[in-house]
């Protein structure tokens, strides 16, 4: 649900950024500022030793703001957010996205 929320607000709120952060991510990636963003939330949110990982208001793989940790999070995020990888190409700047499938009772 967070990460739903920051993209539909980036894709729709701040669309050229939001363009130019999917564009950008592989760049920033090879350059190591992912890893060095997490390096710096683990240290500011003391998450050395928790066995929580760093998590980001939106993968930047998803086009998120590397800058943008939000805290600590269970493990089981790394394997939600490696699903961006394959799910990238899904996204489209200026929409509103559905992560969470909607249920409705008795049906």
């Amino acid at each position: 649900a967070e990460q739903e929320s920051v993209l539909n607000v980036m894709s729709t709120q701040f669309r050229g950024d939001f363009e130019l952060h999917l564009a950008s991510y592989d760049f920033l990636n090879r350059s190591g500022a992912v890893s060095r963003s997490r390096a710096m939330g683990a240290t500011r949110f003391s998450l050395r030793g928790t066995g929580l990982d760093v998590a980001h208001g939106l993968d930047s793989v998803a086009g998120g703001w590397t800058h943008n940790i939000i805290g600590g999070r269970d493990p089981v995020q790394r394997t939600i957010g490696s699903l961006w990888r394959t799910r990238r190409s899904q996204i489209l700047p200026g929409r509103r996205h559905r992560l969470i499938p909607e249920f409705t009772e008795g049906k």
